[in-house]
This record gives C-alpha cells, sequence and structure tokens, in this order.
C-alpha cells in the first residue's frame, strides 16, 4: 500500500472513531495508542494527551524499582 493510501486509511479509521465518539458523549471515551499525529483540527482537538518527548503514559515514579517475588 502506497504511503498516501496508508494516510487515507488511518484517516478515515480516526475520523470513524470520532464519529462515534461524538455520538456518545459524554459517556464515551476510547484511549488510543498510536503515533498517528494528523494536521486536521477535528484530530487535533480531540488528543487530550501527547505522551512523546520524555512524557509517558506510566509515569517511571509509578514503577516500583524492587518489585516483590
Amino acid at each position: 500500500m502506497a504511503q498516501d493510501e496508508d494516510r487515507v486509511t488511518v484517516t478515515r479509521l480516526f475520523q470513524l472513531m470520532h464519529q462515534v465518539v461524538t455520538e456518545l458523549t459524554p459517556r464515551f471515551q476510547i484511549i488510543v495508542s498510536d503515533h498517528a499525529d494528523l494536521p486536521h483540527p477535528w484530530y487535533q482537538e480531540s488528543v487530550r494527551y501527547n505522551w512523546r518527548n520524555g512524557e509517558k503514559l506510566i509515569p517511571t515514579t509509578w514503577l516500583d524499582t524492587q518489585p516483590t517475588p
């Protein structure tokens, strides 16, 4: 699949997710772990957290450095 076709497919997938969440708001949310960063305003406005540049889904301070066996 060409890169342009991939982008169209990914955009359509995120459009579907956005549409479903919009219809079911406020009692529904989707947590997506993906590296996509689409330029569309509806996408950018939907992103709540962007885990990059040292920010992580699970902060390292939560990790037990000496787990119990």
